[in-house]
């Protein structure tokens, strides 16, 4: 399956996964997990759920691109907000502004925006 990131929502009760193929999320229950949700995103490197718990922020590299892009998704609706084309090089850090305003990202080359 191939695991690539972990992201937990505020709240505690959704985890999201992030697998070579899909992104998946779950409900976190008393001793179980439930598959809530798949999209269709691949090679999701890193997730970062906002402070707020609305947003999720994504970072994947889809085949064929020259560019790893930051997918922003409603997280109730998981209609996608905005997609950033945002390095060349693999992000390794996605930070929510304190307000859930802005979003701030780090490649693995020290480059940020």
């Amino acid at each position: 399956m191939g695991l690539q990131s972990v992201g937990f929502h505020p709240s505690g009760y959704y985890l999201a996964l992030g697998f070579k193929d899909r992104l998946r999320i779950f409900h976190l229950m008393h001793r179980d997990l439930r598959l809530f949700k798949e999209l269709n995103v691949t090679n999701s490197t890193k997730l970062k759920f906002s402070n707020g718990g609305q947003f999720i922020a994504c970072a994947s590299k889809p085949k064929g691109s020259d560019y790893n892009n930051i997918i922003i998704f409603n997280a109730y609706s998981f209609e996608v907000i905005h997609v950033l084309k945002a390095h060349h090089s693999k992000i390794v850090n996605l930070i929510w502004s304190l307000r859930d305003r802005f979003i701030y990202s780090c490649g693995s080359d020290g480059s940020s925006n």
